[in-house]
């Protein structure tokens, strides 16, 4: 009888110890843990949750502020990419603190996705405060939110920020983001506002393919002292009432962006930024000094400059360092439309309507575009091959090659403006022709 009892204890503890070991291997894998099914709030899931984990959440209003507190997990809504989940599903704070407040210790597996995040109000980040975090940030609305300082929207991200609507955030520095140096992608940074930096304000990162609109500050409607790579962007209808309406004191690399309908009392598209200033179309802005650009003095080419307006400078105003390869055409201003040539540098190998102070390989001749709002060269464009290799970037704003040998001279020579003209390829003629001489 003994025997029998202790061989059922020990099978017992077998099972037991095997099933203590299954769960110990899943919560090594990672759990998924729902809410509200298994807990009532996101808080209480992340007091159970440990790294590798996810948290789904189901669509509803959740009136609270939720805290990472360092642990790498995935907390997201049932359908992230889903536009009707993301505004279904909101993480509503108290005006307390940050909404979402990460450690900052977070890695790059941590990932917050698929949130309405609102009506936050903190010191810094009221939406998002990030505390120099790697987690990636994605596919969320982060909207209504406030900071007494800096980062109505986002705080001191440095993961990933990609396929965010960021909107309607208020802060004296970065209505929409502030010290945030990640990457910065694919987001939609509209309707924020700020004293200093509408949507940004000092983000050293990489900011790619965004489109920038409908932000407010007194300086830098756009981005404000964002000294990264700032590319492929479409920078439109921000306003600052000082300067720099589209972006203000950005000294780092500005590249391939459209950057237009934007306004201040200082350049319209950019103001003060000492950055090297290539393959953009700068057009359709408006300041008192500078439409386009007003005291950018470092290198300034390959951009094609048209339909901006100013008192003095409708293009350039106050631009002194290089200024190469450029298209300055149909801007305006009672004085100086194109060039405020008093207060800039002589330009080099540039199409420049009305041009009549020096500087080699400048030309006077309409530049042919493709249309009114197309800045593509026809093929007859006199800025084809036009240029000086001496000071062309590798690429055009579409990503082709530079330079490319436009006017089949057999030598490839670098075009003025933000478009490299490529000949469309040989007409292919049919064999049976050539049968009809054999």
């Amino acid at each position: 009888m003994g025997d029998k009892r202790t061989r059922r204890l020990g099978t017992l503890v077998a099972c037991a110890a095997f099933v203590w070991a299954m769960m110990l291997a899943e919560r090594a894998n990672g759990i998924t843990i729902y809410v509200p099914q298994n807990y009532s709030t996101i808080e209480m899931a992340f007091d159970w949750a440990q790294d590798g984990d996810e948290i789904v959440v189901a669509t509803g209003v959740y009136w609270e502020n939720v805290s990472f507190e360092g642990r790498n997990v995935v907390l997201r809504s049932t359908n992230p990419t889903s536009t009707a989940t993301i505004a279904a599903t909101t993480i509503y704070g108290d005006r307390t603190g940050p909404v979402v407040t990460f450690a900052g210790t977070e890695a790059s597996s941590c990932v917050l996705s698929g949130f309405t995040i609102r009506n936050g109000e903190a010191d810094a980040g009221g939406g998002i405060l990030g505390n120099r975090t790697l987690a990636r940030i994605e596919y969320n609305i982060i909207t209504n939110n406030s900071a007494l300082e800096g980062g109505g929207g986002l705080h001191s991200c440095d993961g990933v920020i990609q396929n965010n609507t960021i909107t309607n955030n208020l802060a004296p520095e970065g209505g929409g983001l502030n010290d945030c140096n990640g990457v910065i992608q694919d987001n939609v940074i509209s309707v924020n506002s700020a004293t200093d930096g509408g949507g940004f304000y000092a983000c050293e990162g990489l900011i790619q393919n965004n489109t920038i609109t409908n932000n407010f500050a007194s300086q830098g409607g756009g981005l404000n002292d964002c000294d990264g790579v700032i590319q492929d962007n479409v920078i439109t209808v921000n306003s600052a009432n000082a300067r720099g309406g589209g972006l203000y004191g950005c000294d780092g690399v500005i590249q391939n962006n459209v950057i237009c309908v934007n306004s201040a009392n200082d350049g319209g598209g950019l103001c003060l930024c000492q950055a090297l200033i290539q393959n953009n179309t700068i057009m359709d802005n408006l300041a008192a000094q500078g439409g386009g650009l007003f005291g950018c003095s470092i290198t300034i080419r390959n951009n094609t400059i048209t339909g901006n307006d100013a008192n003095w400078g409708g293009g350039l105003y106050a631009c002194q360092g290089t200024i190469v390869n450029c298209i300055l055409w149909g801007n305006s201003a009672p004085q100086g439309p194109q060039i405020f040539i008093q207060t800039c540098s002589v330009p080099t190998y540039s199409c420049i309507q009305g041009h009549v102070v020096g500087g080699t390989g400048n030309i006077r001749a309409n530049p042919c575009f493709g249309g009114p709002d197309n800045c593509h060269l026809l093929c007859d464009s006199p800025c084809i091959d036009a240029g000086t290799n001496a000071d062309c970037p590798t690429t055009d704003k579409d990503g082709n090659a530079r330079p490319i040998d436009g006017d089949g001279d057999k030598q490839a020579v670098c075009d003025m403006g933000a478009y490299e003209y490529v000949p469309p390829p040989p007409t292919a003629v049919p064999m049976r022709f050539w049968a009809l001489y054999r």
